[in-house]
């Protein structure tokens, strides 16, 4: 059977299913103990982690398509290899997901990435890069990840040779489908530490050196600060900053706010 085929009859089939999952949940009463509605819900989450992997791939994929244009005018459509991507593939599948250019052009990157290669545009002479990390899509579409975390152990390993992040992602594998995010990026970094750990002192060499603050319009009439600092002086300067408040608290300067439950 041509594979256009078989996606299509699985993606009928797949539609079908959720539909009939949600007709078997929502008709009539209740019908399930706590325990089984707790059951539906990883299950679903599950089929959710799968779908989200398997729609990476096909993003990747579809990013390597590439429109070129002969002497004449004529157009022809190129695949490119895995880790190209098409200077207008962010744009045709932002209609898609029904988010911005940039959200998809973004989507599109961490799709590469977790497939295995650094992303690279179709024009650049060079040849895309291994990441090692291609284990989590793996996982993503077993049902044990969702895209979120995988994303999450991805970013942490950006600058990890392919196979370092490989060793560090076969070290979390047990973890993977059930440690939330913030204990995976932990994770992670204790296992980086213990494989390259030259890498975490460049990396936070790195970061001191990019510390600063920023500010932007949050609501109206109030805006947001956002500031990374070195640890010593964060450390240092929340101290000042935490003394000055209980100061102006006991001197009245700022009313003491009531419990949320006494508020009117």
């Amino acid at each position: 059977m041509d594979r256009s085929v078989r996606v299509a009859a699985a993606v009928r089939a797949a539609r079908a299913a959720v539909a009939e999952l949600d007709e078997a949940l929502t008709a009539g009463g209740s019908g399930l103990s706590q325990q089984e509605w707790l059951d539906v819900v990883g299950a679903c989450q599950g089929l959710s982690n799968r779908v989200s992997g398997v729609q990476d791939v096909a993003i990747a994929r579809s990013a390597r398509f590439e429109r070129t244009y002969a002497e004449d005018g004529t157009a022809t459509v190129v695949e490119r290899g895995p880790g190209r991507v098409a200077l207008d593939a962010a744009d045709l599948v932002a209609p898609r997901l029904g988010v911005s250019h940039q959200h998809a052009q973004a989507r599109m990157e961490d799709a590469v990435r977790l497939g295995g290669r650094e992303p690279l545009p179709v024009e650049v002479d060079a040849r895309p890069g291994r990441t090692g990390v291609e284990a989590l899509s793996v996982a993503m579409r077993a049902g044990l990840l969702d895209r979120y975390r995988a994303v999450v152990v991805a970013e942490e390993l950006g600058e990890a040779t392919a196979p370092v992040a490989r060793a560090v992602v076969a070290a979390l594998e047990p973890h993977l489908g059930t440690e939330p995010a913030a204990g995976l990026r932990r994770r992670t970094r204790r296992v980086l530490a213990r494989i390259s750990p030259d890498l975490l002192v460049q990396r936070a060499r790195r970061a001191r050196a990019e510390t600063g603050l920023r500010r932007w319009v949050a609501e109206p009439g109030v805006d947001a600060w956002h500031g990374t600092f070195p640890t010593e002086d964060s450390a240092a300067a929340w101290a000042a900053v935490d003394a000055l408040a209980r100061r102006y608290l006991t001197d009245g300067t700022v009313p003491r706010s009531r419990p949320p439950e006494a508020r009117p």
